[in-house]
């Protein structure tokens, strides 16, 4: 199914019960990949994929023993990680394990042998959206790395969004929510890419240009601290990329600007619900600050204040 959001484009597919091969193959014909079985037994599989706006969620389970041959795309990056194997994978003649995370860059070959009984998920990006790294440097690096805290990340957020959109499916999510769902999950791809390629980037940053830029953000938030904004607002207000923004964070903060806007909108809510003159609901206070998975709002909230939404709304 669909769901249009303005302009936003939010929705899912699922294919849950597959037990022929060839149909498996044909449902993912947006690349060029042809799929051998190369172990005895039935053939069976799921195939689910997610997406907000161009980018792309999917979950692939896979029961038999599959040898993968194809080429990737040639305007897509695609992040991905394994669970539930109990055998390596062999990725391009490598051996990994549920804590490596893989990346498939544009027009390139792969090769993979997934065990009996393997769960695959994967995050795709337009390079579009990821125009402001080197492509040179994406296809001479590494497709492999070994980040159990980014894994988990990347797990923890994508298995988050489809719980959620199965969960919702007529979820009516604002702008400004899809906007923070979006910079949640192109986060990911910079956390990838800047744990791989950019460790030496931030030595020829001068600090004073970074703390000169922050600063003036915070500055921006300060002034306007019942106004929500998003990340593509914070690039457009000190003229950076995400990337340079990024790193500049990084250095005066210790943190990204995905995550410290994240704590000053939780911020944002508790004020809400502290100084609200009228009834107001915990649900409407969490949307207006662009939160979109309430459940999760509710643990970062409580791990944040060391109390509840509800408790604060209590106490107020």
């Amino acid at each position: 199914m669909t769901l249009q959001h303005q302009t936003t484009d939010l929705g899912y597919q699922s294919y849950p019960n597959i037990n022929n091969l060839s149909q498996h193959t044909a449902l993912i014909n947006e690349w060029d990949f042809l799929y051998h079985q190369v172990s005895e037994g039935k053939f069976s599989s799921q195939l689910n994929s997610f997406w907000l706006d161009e980018i792309g969620i999917y979950e692939e389970h896979l029961s038999p023993c599959i040898f993968q041959q194809g080429k990737a795309k040639d305007d897509v990056i695609c992040i991905g990680l394994f669970r539930q194997i109990q055998q390596p994978v062999l990725w391009m003649g490598k051996a990994i394990d549920q804590h490596d995370v893989m990346c498939i860059y544009p027009d390139s070959e792969v090769i993979i042998k997934t065990p009996e009984n393997s769960l695959f998920y994967a995050l795709h990006f337009p390079l579009a959206l990821l125009q402001e790294f080197d492509l040179q440097r994406l296809h001479d690096a590494k497709n492999i790395i070994k980040n159990k805290r980014l894994n988990m990340q990347l797990y923890l957020k994508m298995t988050e969004m489809i719980t959620f959109i199965q969960h919702n499916p007529h979820s009516q999510l604002s702008a400004l929510q899809c906007e923070y769902l979006k910079s949640d999950l192109i986060d990911l791809a910079y956390r990838y890419f800047h744990t791989e390629h950019d460790r030496p980037f931030h030595d020829a940053i001068s600090k004073s240009k970074a703390y000169e830029v922050v600063r003036y953000l915070i500055d921006y938030l300060i002034e306007n601290k019942d106004q929500p904004i998003s990340l593509s607002k914070c690039c457009e207000l000190t003229q950076t990329s995400k990337r340079t923004l990024q790193n500049y964070f990084e250095i005066v903060t210790g943190q990204s600007p995905s995550l410290f806007l994240k704590y000053w909108r939780l911020n944002g809510v508790r004020r809400m619900l502290q100084q609200a003159k009228n009834k107001i609901s915990i649900g409407d206070a969490a949307s207006y600050w662009g939160f979109w998975h309430l459940s999760q709002f509710s643990t970062d909230y409580k791990r944040l204040f060391n109390e509840s939404p509800s408790k604060t709304l209590i106490m107020k």
